[in-house]
């Protein structure tokens, strides 16, 4: 199991403990069910980021190879900012 797997597996353990403790909420489903869909969406999430951030690297290459100058530390987080903006992706 890697990183991502194991953050994605204890946030949605936690969301459904606190689901489960706050008396304002009654689960219609298995709360093994509802983790599963929890950690699913997770992952989904953390899927679309690592493939965002290759996206920005991509670009980052082209503009190099375009012959343009700029700090790689500096604009990575501009870019993948307005690119995750644009594809509705939150970060």
């Amino acid at each position: 199991m890697n990183w991502n797997e194991l953050v994605a597996l204890r946030i949605s353990e936690l969301v459904i403990n606190r689901l489960c403790e706050d008396s304002r909420f009654k689960l219609n489903e298995e709360e093994e069910n509802i983790r599963k869909e929890v950690e699913k969406e997770i992952h989904e999430n953390f899927t679309q980021e690592k493939n965002l951030i290759k996206e920005v690297y991509k670009m980052m290459e082209d503009l190099e190879k375009q012959g343009q100058s700029f700090d790689r530390q500096q604009i990575f987080p501009m870019l993948k900012q307005q690119l995750a903006k644009k594809k509705g992706i939150i970060l």
